[in-house]
């Protein structure tokens, strides 16, 4: 073999062995990049909003219903309470009957009835359910009525009142006006008494 030859193997087999050496090292860098590029990416759907952060770009339409649900439920809230008090004035109205509202106002009756359901809860009960069984709650109702009635119908009536206060002054008037004026005994005059008398009398 000449020289020339074993210099050329001599290379050749160099250069053979340093190939592998050249593809494993880009082989290696080719995974440090993927691996580097899926921690990129991994990190960045880390960073991304958490999934509980989705409702967020709702909040403006969950505030809206929830908004609107408190409107709904205060309106509700008015008209029933629009609706109790009708109904608990004409169920006053129906309780104190003929009785004079002056001495037997709303507020005296609404209170009587009050005092009433808290000694009977069926009261309270039939108040709850008096527009599922309107029948049955007149017939409490009239019951009630009857009840008061009875109970207070006795106290003075306001008319009653009156034309005894006006007998009782006629009465006072009467009893301390002056007694009229009895004639003078002209024979127990003197003259002077006598001409001073009919000067008073006709004015001579």
């Amino acid at each position: 073999m000449s020289e020339a030859q074993t210099t050329q193997t001599a290379v050749d087999t160099t250069k053979t062995s340093a190939e592998p050496d050249v593809a494993a090292d880009s082989a290696r860098n080719d995974g440090d990049e993927l691996d580097k590029l899926l921690s990129e990416f991994d990190s960045s759907k880390t960073t991304q909003p958490p999934a509980t952060a989705q409702p967020e770009q709702n909040t403006g339409a969950a505030d809206d219903l929830k908004a609107l649900t408190d409107q709904v439920k205060g309106l509700l809230s008015e008209t029933a309470q629009v609706k109790f008090r009708q109904d608990m004035d004409v169920t006053i109205k129906n309780v104190r009957g003929d009785l004079d509202p002056e001495f037997f106002d709303d507020t005296f009756v609404e209170s009587w009835m009050d005092a009433q359901a808290r000694q009977d809860p069926r009261l309270a009960a039939a108040w709850a359910n008096r527009h599922a069984n309107p029948k049955q709650f007149g017939k409490v109702v009239d019951t009630l009525g009857r009840t008061f009635v009875k109970k207070y119908g006795k106290l003075p009536d306001k008319a009653a009142t009156e034309d005894r206060e006006a007998v009782t002054a006629a009465v006072r008037g009467a009893s301390t006006k002056a007694p009229p004026d009895t004639p003078p005994d002209l024979s127990k005059m003197s003259n002077a008494q006598f001409e001073a008398e009919k000067d008073r009398l006709f004015g001579g």
